[in-house]
Order: C-alpha cells, then structure tokens, then sequence
C-alpha cells in the first residue's frame, strides 16, 4: 500500500469513527469531542487530532507523526486546550460532509460532535497575525505538536546520554 493510501486512510478515520469509549459524552450531541487542525506545506500536510480526553494523535502526510497510546502528560494539557478552543470558536464553523485537505498555505479546522462535523478555515499567515477569530484556535493546536516535539528532542538526548 502507498505511503499516501495509508495517510488517507488514518486521516478518513478521524472523521467517520463513533466517540472512542475512552471520550466522555459531552454536554451536548453537537458539542466538540474532537478537534482536527490541518495545515499544507510545500512538503506535507499535518493533521493534528486531539479528543476531550487528552489524548492527541498528529499525522503526516509524507508518513510518520506522533501516536502515542492513550493519553501521555505533557500533551495532555496541549490537547485539551485545543478541544476547549474549538468549542470556544465554534459559531465560526459551519456543517460539512466533504473534508478536503487544505492547500499549501491553509489551515482547516473541523470539529467532531455526536451528531455533526463542522468546518473553518483561513490562511496561515492570517492565523499568524494573532487577530483572526480563529488564532487562539491556530496556536492551541501549533501547541500540541510543540508538546510532541520537546517530547522526541528529550527522548533523543537521553538516548545519546
């Protein structure tokens, strides 16, 4: 199977799997159970997907990413905020059944409730800006594949230790 075929295939599962047992119910049936930040690069697309339990899976499309079994820590709080973001911002989405990715300079949020997945969208650059609706939105996300990383660059430096 193609790198790209297994990219879409974990991707497409985010947007068609029921609540995880693990999820608690929220609030509401419309209500985020999940939030997906996708951003296009020259060489990738990220897709990072974090749930309201804390646990945050981060895909790239050129194959890899961080997937973590169950929740881990320093994440944790990393994917709850971003969960809290997107209901926060969620009168700037609107319902969606297609989830195309984003091109090179985009960023596509969606959000997963009981009962919908809805969408937004903007530029990078204007996310960047720290004044568009959805910013605090854009660097909740950014702020879990921050977590990841200093994760991976710990990891690293105690191996070489």
């Amino acid at each position: 199977m193609a790198r790209a075929n297994v990219f879409a295939d974990l991707r497409a599962k985010y947007f068609e799997i029921p609540r995880p047992e693990e999820v608690p119910p929220p609030s509401s049936p419309d209500e985020a159970w999940a939030a997906i930040m996708e951003i296009a690069y020259p060489q990738s697309t990220l897709t990072t997907v974090a749930f309201s339990d804390g646990t945050a899976r981060v895909l790239r499309s050129t194959g890899g990413g961080f997937f973590a079994a169950g929740v881990v820590e320093p994440v944790r709080p990393a994917a709850e905020s971003f969960v809290r973001e997107a209901r926060r911002a969620q009168r700037e989405f609107t319902a969606t059944t297609e989830f195309p990715q984003p091109d090179v300079g985009d960023v596509i949020f969606y959000t997963r409730g009981d009962v919908s997945v809805v969408t937004a969208s903007a530029t990078e650059q204007q996310l960047s800006s720290r004044t568009h609706k959805l910013s605090t939105l854009y660097f909740a996300g950014l702020r879990i594949l921050h977590e990841f990383l200093q994760l991976q660059m710990a990891s690293e430096q105690q191996q070489n230790t």
